[in-house]
């Protein structure tokens, strides 16, 4: 009796309805294609063998790895002309996805593209690229009946729920990626997450965009302590309230209230806009719902039951065609694989975290089949856990051959020490900012790796003036917390700037 009653709490709670899994694989499909446009404006620079990463300072050697290399169809080609093409299949397939044309084969093929594009380039990949492959993987495993219904149309009490391997995945992985974000908040060492931090965590990212500086002024060093550990909190309790929830009241509160946290996010933390979009598309599905429960089931009828009078010309029916059951629906063979992948990548997901395999890495240094193996199981997310005391930001004062002192960082004419407030360059937002500077490579990796900067300053400039050298630093300046001494109110303050050389590379190293 208590299984039965398991089984059925856990159905009713993890079933989704029609018209959210519509929404959420529309979502879904935009986001794909957005990713991909993204990603096309740095795909010279990070994706092709002209660029800083060449397939052969990233990957393995073909002989030591077929297996990724058979996978990975981005490493097929270094052109430009090839990353450009799959990456406009990626998109179409995601278009695809969002107008529901052939949306299993789309979501799969979207997938297929994404983890290879991961392969590619193993230490550009962040939560953005984490939130991509489980999605569309799981998207794809949804069952056909449900992604087949394409129209947004206004929910009826008749709406149809369905429970599915798939939609049981999604419910866990919702659970898992904001329990663990939230008790790592929580049990941060440095306490940036509680109300008596030193230096409260959202007083660290509220300072790089108009919403974020009116945010943090108005609410003030005791303002954004309170909101960090209520943040803390909501990231915690969100999920499992919602998924326990047992109407829709209270689900949709839940829903509701993390979508306008991410919503909070993309307007407050520079360059979060995409990120914020994917982490709003994992509780799509749960936008409606629980199902209400099902009526109890009518009382079996009487085997013996008073005979009604035969009409001449008719046929008695039988007792046993008056008892038969209706004919029950039978999954797919389709739908049958589907929930087969999800048990499959669920279970060595989570044997993969238990054994404490790590996140995808570079492949270079990777023994034959761990980056693909850490590519596909890798689960572990814990975004924005602590918040570091200090900013860090990169300059790149670089000697032209007309005598000229310019930045290669930030592609400008002059060079700026202090903490930078404006807009990125086009090529240094979001996690194309994340340079791995600090890695460990060879000579020969290391001339293409830095040589990129010069290529692309004699690629843009207009003039047509080339690099002699440049020296690459990383800075960093202690914050100020809010409300104390020399904290402007119009503008976040900071330290004194300290300065570490970490490159000084003559543009003849290139050849």
């Amino acid at each position: 009796m208590l299984i039965s009653w398991l089984i059925s709490f856990v159905r009713r709670r993890l079933s989704v309805s029609g018209r959210s899994v519509a929404l959420f694989r529309i979502w879904l499909g935009w986001l794909t294609a957005l990713e991909c446009l993204d990603r096309a404006s740095v795909a010279g620079l990070f994706y092709t063998d002209g660029g800083a990463m060449p397939r052969w300072a990233v990957l393995p050697a073909p002989e030591h790895d077929r297996l990724l290399w058979l996978a990975c169809v981005h490493a097929w080609s270094g052109s430009l002309a090839w990353q450009l093409a799959l990456l406009s299949l990626q998109a179409g397939a995601g278009l695809a996805l969002a107008c529901g044309v052939q949306p299993k084969r789309a979501a799969a093929l979207a997938w297929l593209l994404h983890l290879s594009l991961t392969l590619r380039n193993a230490s550009l990949n962040y939560i953005l690229d984490r939130y991509l492959h489980v999605l569309l993987f799981l998207v794809a495993c949804l069952p056909s009946d449900q992604l087949a219904s394409s129209g947004l149309r206004r929910a009826s009490r008749h709406e149809r729920y369905e429970c599915s391997a798939a939609s049981v995945a999604l419910g866990l992985q919702l659970l898992v990626i904001y329990v663990d974000a939230g008790t790592g908040k929580l049990r941060d060492p440095a306490g940036a997450w509680s109300v008596g931090a030193p230096v409260a965590a959202l007083d660290t990212y509220l300072r790089h965009t108009p919403a974020a500086r009116l945010a943090r002024r108005l609410l003030g060093a005791a303002g954004l302590r309170y909101a960090g550990a209520a943040t803390a909190w909501a990231e915690t309790l969100l999920a499992p309230l919602a998924l326990v929830a047992g109407g829709w009241r209270l689900r949709r509160g839940c829903v509701c209230g993390a979508i306008a946290l991410h919503v909070g996010i993309a307007l407050t933390v520079r360059n979060t806009e995409l990120l914020s979009l994917a982490a709003i598309a994992a509780w799509l599905p749960w936008l409606e719902g629980p199902p209400p429960p099902q009526p109890p089931p009518p009382p079996p009828p009487q085997l013996q039951q008073q005979e009604k009078p035969q009409q001449k010309g008719k046929e008695k029916p039988s007792a046993a065609s008056q008892q038969r059951p209706p004919p029950r629906k039978t999954a797919s063979p389709s739908n049958a694989l589907s929930a087969a992948m999800v048990a499959a990548l669920g279970g060595a997901s989570a044997l993969h975290q238990y054994r404490g395999g790590g996140a995808p890495s570079c492949g270079a240094h990777a023994p034959a089949g761990e980056l693909l193996v850490a590519s596909l199981l890798h689960n572990r997310w814990n975004v924005f856990t602590s918040a570091e005391p200090h900013v860090v930001w990169e300059v790149a004062p670089a000697r032209l051959s007309t005598g000229e002192v310019v930045d290669l960082w930030r592609l400008s004419d002059s060079v700026a020490w202090e903490v930078p407030v404006g807009a990125p360059p086009a090529r240094r937002r979001g996690r194309w900012r994340s340079w791995p500077y600090l890695a460990q490579r060879d000579d020969a990796a290391d001339a293409a790796f830095w040589g990129a900067l010069c290529d692309e300053w004699e690629r843009h400039d207009a003039a047509r003036r080339t690099v002699v050298g440049f020296h690459f630093y990383m800075l960093q300046a202690d914050i100020v917390p809010t409300g104390h001494e020399g904290d402007e109110e119009e503008e976040p303050a900071y330290g004194e700037v300290r300065k570490r050389l970490v490159r000084a590379f003559s543009c003849e190293e290139r050849a």
